[in-house]
């Protein structure tokens, strides 16, 4: 819960958000309210998560998006909302400007179950998952876990990032069941992570499915139900990393895909 002191500061540093230049600036800021304190993100991990949120629809193509999403950063960095990681590479954000991007992300704090943001978790709790209901946005960091068993039902989640975990093995197929209308789907430097649940393939309005720093050794064919899938990432995949042929052909709507890192099968593309 927050103070009135709290309430007060964040009413001023509002200001510096609110003279952000568009929409598109201010949606890029608010979004690092799914991240968790003293987290360094890379650049380009960060960029392509907004490109995944549609933040940066308006340009031509992705190579003008990437751009559009560096100038951004610049822009935030300008505004001291933003500041440089442990090299250019990265960047990372004060403990009080990410509070201020998480009250703004949940209405000025008026809505507390809209973004869910978990970390080191050894155990989900069954009031934890009755929160979900109402969340359009969940991160999860450092599961000490290694399954996820749970049957959430997420009608309102757009996104999903489950990240950072040397110990999650497995995601029940049920784990996806319910969430309609998710479009982000970020799985990555799950490093134990071995496979994904065919129930994935229930997910028909993904856009955006990052696997990379995974363990994962098949893509289930029943991926080629996300005909919306405009982003696929299996970087640095631990595994010989085996792709149904069908799977290729059905994803009409991709418009990234990134292998970089990781070995494909021996005989190419299975299938």
């Amino acid at each position: 819960e927050l103070s009135g002191m709290d309430e007060d500061v964040f009413h001023i540093l509002k200001y510096s958000y609110d003279n952000l230049s568009d929409d598109v600036l201010k949606s890029c800021f608010v979004y690092f309210s799914t991240f968790k304190e003293d987290y360094e993100i890379r650049t380009d991990d960060l960029i392509q998560l907004w490109i995944g949120e549609g933040f940066l629809n308006g340009c031509d193509d992705i190579y003008e998006a990437r751009e559009r999403g560096h100038d951004i950063i610049e822009s935030l960095k300008l505004a001291s909302l933003l500041e440089t990681g442990q090299s250019e590479l990265f960047v990372k954000m004060h403990d009080l400007i990410l509070e201020l991007t998480l009250w703004l992300a949940r209405d000025c704090g008026q809505k507390k179950n809209k973004i869910v943001v978990l970390q080191d978790v050894q155990l989900i709790e069954a009031s934890t998952v009755t929160r979900w209901k109402e969340a359009e946005k969940i991160s999860i960091w450092d599961i000490n876990m290694e399954q996820l068993q749970e049957t959430p039902s997420c009608p309102n989640l757009s996104t999903l990032l489950i990240r950072v975990s040397w110990k999650l093995r497995t995601i029940s197929s049920e784990f996806f069941q319910y969430m309609p209308v998710i479009r982000v789907l970020d799985l990555s430097r799950n490093y134990e992570l071995t496979e994904l649940p065919v129930g994935i393939g229930k997910l028909i309005s993904l856009e955006y499915l990052n696997l990379s720093d995974t363990s994962i050794a098949e893509l289930p064919i029943e991926l080629k139900n996300l005909t919306k899938l405009r982003c696929l990432f299996v970087a640095f995949i631990k595994a010989c990393l085996k792709i149904p042929r069908e799977l290729v052909l059905s994803l009409s709507s991709l418009q990234v895909f990134d292998s970089f890192g990781s070995h494909s099968d021996p005989s190419g593309i299975s299938g």
